[in-house]
């Protein structure tokens, strides 16, 4: 509840927890180390490079607002570069879509951020989105290929990287 109030994203899960599980209140803001207690990479230097990113992802998104964050989302739904689709043998008609629809999501978070945030903040290269885009894949990248796979919240292991041809 703590954590919703802090970042003013509104989940729902604070009036769920005071309606159905009322004595979890008082439950203290989740820490980095409660997921990622080490070691859980194969490297430290794995390990502080995943923390760094995950700070600087979150201190990057901490203005920005749920519809922001969907925005955000979406852009990474149709992020997939011109290369990997030609090794796909996607039809022209359907990169012209995803294209289309790149355009789209990058122009609508760019004019949102800056209707959000104002314009001098929003231009902040931490907020741009090929920026935070790199950023989440260098942790995706640590996480599920440097991972000591534990069996623990740390563990990668339903994750099938190789899977996505």
């Amino acid at each position: 509840i703590d954590q919703e109030e802090r970042t003013g994203i509104v989940t729902g899960l604070g009036d769920f927890i005071r309606a159905y599980a009322p004595g979890a209140v008082n439950m203290p803001i989740t820490a980095y180390d409660d997921y990622f207690a080490g070691p859980w990479a194969t490297a430290r230097e794995h390990e502080a490079k995943h923390r760094e990113l995950t700070k600087c992802i979150g201190e990057s998104v901490r203005d920005l607002d749920y519809s922001a964050y969907l925005l955000l989302y979406g852009i990474t739904l149709y992020n997939i570069s011109q290369q990997t689709m030609d090794g796909m043998d996607i039809p022209q008609k359907d990169r012209q879509v995803i294209g289309k629809a790149q355009n789209y999501m990058e122009l609508l978070y760019k004019r949102y951020t800056k209707h959000l945030i104002g314009w001098k903040k929003a231009s902040d290269t931490r907020l741009n989105q090929r920026y935070l885009l790199d950023k989440m894949g260098e942790c995706v990248l640590i996480f599920s290929m440097k991972n000591l796979h534990l069996n623990d919240l740390t563990d990668s292991k339903t994750l099938d990287v190789s899977s996505v041809k």
